[in-house]
């Protein structure tokens, strides 16, 4: 069986994957993608108040089995003649598990809504796995770009000595001004993406307090075929549940209904006393609602319907499902082939050439304009794989959303 993203979310390069460092922020409190994901849970109001939902639905189920109280009735006839005297305890049957019904009902109401639970869990932690990604990116972007503004700094003083010497004109120094300065506005606007992500994570967690993210990201392949996945997101993805649940509630309403037609018998037992004590004695009655003005035929009509759509919704929840399921799959295969395609070409010997360019340029072997294309060219295909590497990861996570892994303590 396939792993769980958050398992290839570590410090270790898997299958010569290049990986992703996330760097820490000063004065900061190291935060790692699985506490990321504990304290969204634990501190989002509206996962609260689904859980405390979810208390309220198991308790109202466990009050709709109840039995019936019976009734204490007692009263005084005043006659002519003297005082009557009756005293009656009258407890309803419920010979046709009327009860039972009503509990199945509520019981499958409560399910529903701890499928619901489990829904918006997953929901919250896809979420803050794709911030938190999306910050670990960020911080490799800041860090790549800083080290390119580097390398225009020294570029710019040797510059600025040649042009002092006369060995390079006046224009190609103001050109690599111009591109240091456009690298530099590149800089800025990637630090003002880092920090939004940053605090789109910190409102995940309902925290201001500043952290540095201690997780990289690290690519393990999906071996898992694209039926398989399917037929295991078919069997335990949340929504899928709760609209069974509800299908199961609305049969149990038929019940509900078709016994209601029949309202429950009253047996009854008591004792009399005439006046004067002259006669007493036990009474026992039982009293049986007719249904003739209402026979419930309606009700029952209303009840199939409800069952039928909820059993439409569930055939609807299945398709959405399998779809959800399939385009995560496609656009996981589409994004992380082309990261594929492109991480070979990078790594040791892209480092070397950047570093022979700038020592090249530096003794003077190569122009400005080669020295200029090979920053360029690194720069754009090492930012590039970033992005590449932590889209796939995000839609990695995406498929683990779809297939019901996520919102679970799995």
């Amino acid at each position: 069986m396939w792993r769980f993203v958050g398992v290839a979310l570590t410090a270790a390069v898997v299958g010569g994957v290049p990986v992703i460092d996330a760097q820490p922020a000063a004065e900061s409190v190291g935060l790692s993608l699985a506490a990321a994901r504990r304290l969204a849970v634990e501190r989002s109001s509206e996962f609260v108040a689904l859980r405390h939902e979810l208390e309220r639905d198991r308790a109202l189920a466990r009050q709709a089995g109840a039995y019936r109280n019976p009734v204490l009735s007692a009263r005084r006839e005043q006659t002519g003649g003297g005082a009557d005297l009756f005293l009656e305890v009258a407890q309803p049957l419920d010979v046709v598990g009327f009860s039972s019904k009503q509990a199945a009902v509520a019981r499958s109401q409560a399910a529903a809504t701890a499928a619901r639970l489990a829904a918006a869990r997953a929901d919250l932690e896809f979420e803050v796995i794709r911030v938190y990604l999306l910050a670990v990116a960020a911080e490799r972007q800041v860090s790549l770009a800083d080290r390119v503004v580097g390398s225009f700094d020294r570029a710019t003083a040797i510059s600025r000595k040649r042009r002092e010497e006369g060995d390079i004109s006046v224009f190609a120094d103001r050109r690599l001004g111009l591109e240091a300065a456009r690298v530099a506005a590149n800089r800025t606007t990637l630090a003002l993406a880092r920090r939004s992500h940053h605090r789109q994570l910190g409102w995940l967690l309902a925290d201001s307090t500043p952290f540095a993210l201690t997780d990289s990201i690290a690519l393990a392949p999906l071996d898992t075929p694209l039926d398989e996945l399917v037929a295991f997101g078919l069997a335990t993805r949340p929504e899928i549940r709760r609209r069974q649940h509800e299908a199961e509630g609305a049969i149990a309403g038929i019940g509900v209904a078709n016994r209601g037609r029949w309202s429950l018998p009253v047996l009854s037992a008591g004792f009399k006393s005439e006046p004067a004590g002259r006669h007493a004695g036990l009474v026992v009655g039982l009293s049986v609602p007719v249904p003739v003005l209402d026979r419930g035929g309606a009700a029952v009509a209303a009840a199939s319907a409800d069952r039928d759509v909820a059993g439409a919704r569930v055939d609807g929840e299945r398709r959405l499902v399998v779809r959800e399921i399939r385009a995560a799959w496609d656009g996981y295969q589409a994004v992380d082939e082309q990261r594929r395609l492109l991480a070979p070409r990078l790594g040791a010997d892209a480092e070397a050439a950047l570093r022979s360019a700038e020592v090249g340029f530096l003794e003077g072997e190569i122009t400005l304009l080669e020295w200029l294309d090979t920053v360029r060219a690194y720069y754009e295909a090492e930012s590039t794989l970033v992005d590449l590497t932590a889209e796939s990861a995000i839609r990695r996570a995406e498929i683990e959303r779809a297939v019901g892994r996520l919102g679970t303590d799995q």
